[in-house]
């Protein structure tokens, strides 16, 4: 009170020191004070800038298009009446003078409402509610209700507008994936025959070898019998044809050859004539020797493998594909795979085949992607960013940050000019690129709110909730109220009319 009589007295200062007769008067001709309110407290008004007495918040300055008593240009004080006549009351605007306040709302707390006049338990006066301010407006979007909201404000909370327009969609699927060597380049080294390592020439363990390339030496007592029944049944060839043998010879080169005998090491026994005191095991593809189980030296048997041999310039990347982004994906897709810790370089592959079941623990379907790799730049076991590929369509499109996802449906604020947003719930499809694909709600060249959903979203709910206390305390305004009906004219006689 204190400080409003003070304001009151600040602003008719200039009229009664303006000299008598001077025209319009200095009082009006003086330049304009801005005035600050508390956004807790907008009762509250100063002439400077500082902190609210009952809060403690920054009072911000009011926006002069708000009219006088809100703090642009100030009202004009008429001049002091002349002596023995009453001072005039100070005429009210008709649209202050008009509006009614429906109820009172506590300013922290919407549902704490009063019928008249009040403070909360920390002294903050109870904020007057209007039937204009309480409407909801035509927006069809329950628990929500229509908002208008000044520029300044809205440059404040960094609230913007954006055109619904079509445009082309690329909804690419991002995952992780991890590099996997081709199941189908894999081969290993194992004998059939038993024996010992004379000479080792794979001797590491990542060594890379080339097809064909001779990996150890291996002596076998039963090569070696086996050698010298082949060298026998060739010098014996022209009598066992005369005693109706004749395949002896290439029966003995025949049990050679399944026990893993070359054919260049057999035709090097049957030139030279005499058995070969080791047999080289030679590597059937190119690649990384990944397993060693043997140093030289070692006995062999048949149900032991020598070694393992991978091709690495041909992978696998297994992509972890969402089970509801399955049904998006594919045989024969494009992906792109990037590695975080090696920034512009790409692989690009095909997606060959999708497994049939879902991970139990991370709900996801093992996507399959052939990658090349000949300069080996990618190891297995690498984890690695996928983006598989889809063919762009046309769609409508808003921006990601315009669109409120509670869960269970997607809101965005329709711009219906001069600040005023109204809230619209709209059907979704895919997502990329930071815009939403509108199957439903809204039409091409509309314009919603973007930058501010979530205070927008309290905004709107605020005053839905405000609304709907509104007509719930106007319909239980006591039928008392009304006058009561008038009685009934006593009849002639005295008796029931």
């Amino acid at each position: 009170m204190k400080r409003t009589i003070a304001l009151l007295i600040f602003a008719t200062t200039p009229a009664l020191l303006a000299p008598v007769g001077c025209g319009k008067g200095a009082a009006h001709d003086a330049p304009h004070e801005h005035l600050y309110t508390c956004s807790m407290h907008p009762a509250y008004f100063s002439d400077k800038p500082g902190d609210c007495p009952v809060c403690g918040m920054k009072l911000v300055r009011v926006p002069p298009h708000q009219g006088g008593d809100q703090g642009g240009t100030p009202a004009q004080v008429a001049p002091p009446p002349p002596p023995g006549q009453p001072t005039p009351e100070k005429p009210e605007k008709p649209e202050k003078r008009d509006r009614k306040p429906l109820l009172y709302r506590n300013p922290m707390n919407a549902s704490d409402t009063s019928p008249v006049p009040r403070k909360d338990s920390m002294g903050m006066d109870y904020v007057p509610v209007y039937a204009d301010e309480s409407a909801g407006g035509d927006a069809p979007t329950p628990g929500h209700a229509a908002v208008q909201i000044d520029p300044e404000r809205r440059r404040l909370i960094g609230l913007t507008t954006a055109l619904v327009r079509r445009g082309s969609l690329d909804i690419g699927i991002r995952t992780v994936g991890r590099v996997a060597v081709d199941e189908r380049r894999v081969a290993k080294v194992q004998p059939r025959f038993d024996g010992y390592v004379e000479r080792l020439y794979a001797d590491y363990t990542g060594k890379f070898v080339k097809k064909g390339q001779v990996l150890a030496a291996i002596y076998s007592p039963e090569l070696l019998v086996a050698q010298n029944e082949l060298l026998l049944a060739i010098r014996s060839q022209p009598a066992l044809t005369r005693s109706g043998l004749p395949e002896a010879a290439e029966a003995a080169r025949t049990r050679l050859r399944l026990l893993g005998v070359s054919d260049a090491q057999l035709d090097r026994v049957a030139k030279e004539g005499k058995a070969l005191h080791t047999i080289d095991v030679v590597a059937p593809i190119a690649g990384f020797v990944t397993t060693k189980n043997v140093v030289q030296g070692s006995r062999i048997t048949a149900e032991q493998p020598l070694f393992e041999i991978e091709d690495l310039s041909h992978l696998w990347v297994l992509a972890e594909v969402y089970e509801y982004e399955v049904a998006r994906v594919q045989v024969g897709m494009t992906a792109t795979i990037t590695l975080a810790y090696r920034p512009g370089l790409s692989w690009h592959g095909r997606i060959s085949y999708i497994y049939p079941s879902v991970d139990e623990k991370t709900r996801t379907v093992r996507v399959r992607i052939e990658v090349p790799n000949p300069r080996g730049e990618l190891k297995t076991d690498m984890f690695a960013d996928v983006v598989i590929a889809s063919d762009p369509r046309q769609a409508l499109l808003v921006p990601e940050d315009a669109v409120l996802d509670s869960g269970t449906r997607k809101i965005v604020f329709r711009s219906l000019g001069d600040g005023r947003l109204e809230p619209r719930e709209i059907e979704t499809g895919g997502r990329a690129g930071g815009l939403y694909e509108v199957r439903a709600g809204l039409r091409e060249g509309e314009s919603v709110a973007s930058g501010a959903s979530f205070l927008l979203d309290s905004e709107s709910r605020l005053r839905a909730a405000i609304s709907e206390m509104a007509a719930n305390a106007a319909a239980a305004r006591p039928a008392a109220a009304s006058p009561p009906p008038p009685a009934s004219a006593p009849t002639s006689d005295g008796g029931r009319p």
